[in-house]
């Protein structure tokens, strides 16, 4: 999976309408709440196999701590 691709599925899946980088902050975004959290639980596991408990996400802050957490490698 690519950054863009990443970045692209992460703004559907939260429906935010911000355009996302690797330095977004999540705490700036609206969408950005225990929902979204457990959208991403769910989504690490279905998509890397990786699974992820809500309390690892309160030292999350930007999207690239988001693509730490998912442990994949990402193709530039």
């Amino acid at each position: 999976m690519t950054r863009i691709q990443f970045f692209k599925e992460l703004k559907e899946f939260l429906q935010c309408e911000a355009d996302l980088t690797i330095d977004t902050c999540l705490w700036d975004l609206e969408e950005w709440d225990s929902m979204a959290i457990m959208s991403c639980i769910a989504y690490f596991d279905a998509n890397f196999g990786v699974k992820t408990k809500f309390n690892q996400y309160k030292d999350v802050s930007t999207v690239e701590d988001l693509m730490v957490l998912s442990k994949a490698v990402f193709e530039d």
